[in-house]
C-alpha cells in the first residue's frame, strides 16, 4: 500500500513537471556473489568517503543487488561483510556526477575478522558513455597544461567546438545549459555562461552532449554542470601561483614574434576547508584571482606616422568562494554555496585598425547564493529542493574619450574612432526555486528511476 501512495504521488507531480531539475550526485549498484556465482543474500555493505558526511549502510536483497544513490561525487570506500564470509574492502572506487558506478565483488569463504583489501584502478575520467558525455575530476585537470579553468573542460567532451564559448552538437552558443551545484547560472539576456569558480574549489565538470533524459529535453547544444568540493573531517589548505611571460617583442625573437602581443599573466589559488563539528558540519574556502598585462599594437598611419601605437590592455580577476555542509540527521542534508566574482578589462576591445579613442573596457561581476535541502526519507526514496539567486552586471564604456562622442570610421585611413563612445549597463536576476523527487525499484525485472519534479 504505501508503494502505491508513493508512486501515484510521482505520477502527478510528472504531470506538472515543467524543466530541468539538474542531478548533482551519482550512484553505486551492483550484484554480490560467492566464488560459484551464486548471489548472497542479507550481505551488509557500508559505504564511507572524505567527500560524504557520516557512513551509510545497506543489505543485499534475495538476488543479491544492493544499491547507493544520492551519493556526492568523489572516491569512495566499500566494506562487505556477512557471517560465512572473509569480509571485502573495496578501495578507491569514483563516483562520477550523474552517472552510476558498478561494482559486483566475489566474496570468498572464511572468517569475517579476516579482511581482504582491494583497490580499483583510479577512475578520474568517465568515459564509459564518451559518444555523448565526459566527466572530469580535478585530479585530472591538475594534470593538464595551461589555465585550470572549469569554463574549457567542455572542449574535450565529444562534438563540441570553439575556445570561448562551446558549440555542442551542431548547436550555438545559446543553446548551452551552464550549472554550479546545480543552479542554473546561464546568462538570461546572452544565453551563455555567466558564473566563474575558482579552479581549486572543483570536484568534477560534467559535458553532456546528447542521450538527454526526458527533463533535459529543452537542450538543444549541451548541459554543463560543475560540483563544488565540500571539506572534510581534515583541514586541509592549499597554494598556488603560476606566472606565464611571453616576451614577444624582445629584439633577440624574430620579426614575427615581435609582432605579436607582448603579455604576462599571474594566477593565484587559495584553499582552506575543515570540519566545524565532525560529520556534521564542514566548510570550504577558496579564493582566485587572475591578472594578465599585455601590449597591443594599433595603426598610427592617420598621424603622417607608420610606427605602431602600443596601447596597454589587461585583465584582473577576482573569485571569492564559500561552501558550507551540514547534516543535522542522517536522512537530512543542507548544503549553502556563495560565489561573487568580479572581472575588469581595459582596453579589451580593439583592433590594429583602431584609434586610442575607439578602445573599449568592460567590468562584469556576478554572484551566486544558493541553498539545497537533501532529503533520504528511506533506501528508495529521495527529495531534493534548490532555492537560489544568481545576479550578473555588465558595463561596457570607452576607455578615453567623451561618453557622449559617436562612433566614426574614417574610410580614407580605414580608421575607426570612439566604437565605445556610448555606455552600456545591465544587470539580470534570476530568482531560482525547484525539487525533484526520485524513487528507485530494484526487482526481478531491472533496476527502475522514476522522478518528477517543478522549475
Amino acid at each position: 500500500m504505501k508503494t502505491c501512495h508513493i508512486i501515484s504521488m510521482i505520477a502527478v507531480l510528472s504531470v506538472v513537471m515543467s524543466s530541468a531539475v539538474l542531478a548533482t550526485t551519482g550512484q553505486i549498484h551492483g550484484i554480490v556473489t560467492n566464488v560459484d556465482g551464486i548471489p548472497m543474500a542479507d550481505v551488509a555493505i557500508t559505504v564511507s568517503s572524505p567527500s560524504m558526511q557520516g557512513m551509510r549502510q545497506s543489505i543485499t536483497t534475495d538476488s543479491g543487488g544492493y544499491r547507493f544513490f544520492g551519493l556526492p561525487p568523489g572516491v569512495y570506500e566499500l566494506r562487505f561483510e556477512h557471517d560465512a564470509i572473509r569480509t571485502l574492502v573495496r578501495r578507491n572506487v569514483h563516483v562520477f556526477l550523474g552517472c552510476t558506478t558498478t561494482a559486483s565483488p566475489v566474496l570468498q569463504s572464511g572468517s569475517p575478522d579476516d579482511v581482504l583489501y582491494l583497490t580499483r584502478p583510479t577512475g578520474l575520467l568517465d568515459m564509459k558513455n564518451s559518444s555523448s558525455s565526459i566527466v572530469v575530476e580535478a585530479d585530472f585537470a591538475d594534470r593538464l597544461p595551461g589555465t585550470k579553468r572549469h569554463l574549457l573542460i567542455p572542449e574535450m567532451s565529444p562534438f563540441v567546438t570553439e575556445t570561448s564559448q562551446a558549440h555542442a552538437g551542431g548547436g550555438t552558443l545559446t543553446d548551452n545549459v551552464w550549472s554550479i551545484d546545480g543552479f542554473n547560472t546561464t546568462d538570461s539576456v546572452t544565453s551563455t555562461f555567466g558564473m566563474p569558480v575558482p579552479p581549486d574549489a572543483i570536484e568534477q565538470v560534467s559535458a553532456q552532449t546528447g542521450g538527454f533524459k526526458a527533463e533535459h529535453g529543452h537542450a538543444l547544444g549541451g548541459i554543463f554542470q560543475t560540483i563544488t568540493r565540500s571539506g572534510s573531517n581534515r583541514f586541509h589548505g592549499s597554494f598556488r601561483w603560476k606566472r606565464v611571460d611571453t616576451d614577444n617583442r624582445s629584439q633577440d625573437k624574430q620579426e614575427a614574434y615581435r609582432r605579436l602581443p607582448d603579455w604576462e599573466y599571474d594566477e593565484y589559488d587559495l584553499t582552506f576547508s575543515g570540519p566545524i563539528m565532525r560529520d556534521k558540519l564542514w566548510f570550504m574556502l577558496a579564493y582566485h584571482q587572475y591578472t594578465r598585462d599585455s601590449e597591443n599594437q594599433l595603426d598610427n598611419s592617420a598621424y603622417g606616422d607608420s610606427t605602431p601605437v602600443d596601447v596597454d590592455s589587461g585583465r584582473i580577476s577576482d573569485i571569492p568562494f564559500f561552501k558550507l555542509t551540514f547534516q543535522p540527521l542522517d536522512d537530512h542534508t543542507f548544503v549553502f554555496t556563495g560565489i561573487n566574482s568580479s572581472d575588469e578589462l581595459k582596453n579589451w576591445y580593439w583592433s590594429w585598425n583602431y584609434t586610442p579613442e575607439a578602445l573599449g573596457s568592460v567590468e562584469q561581476s556576478g554572484t551566486l547564493y544558493g541553498l539545497e535541502w537533501t532529503w533520504r526519507k528511506d533506501t528508495n526514496l529521495m527529495f531534493v529542493t534548490r532555492v537560489g539567486h544568481h545576479e550578473f552586471t555588465i558595463k561596457e564604456f570607452p576607455t578615453d574619450g567623451d561618453r557622449n562622442s559617436p562612433a566614426f570610421y574614417d574610410r580614407h585611413y580605414a580608421l575607426a574612432y570612439n566604437n565605445y563612445g556610448r555606455w552600456i549597463e545591465d544587470t539580470r536576476n534570476r530568482f531560482q526555486l525547484n525539487s525533484s523527487v526520485s524513487y528507485f525499484i530494484d526487482n526481478l525485472m531491472g533496476a527502475h528511476v522514476w522522478k518528477a519534479g517543478f522549475e
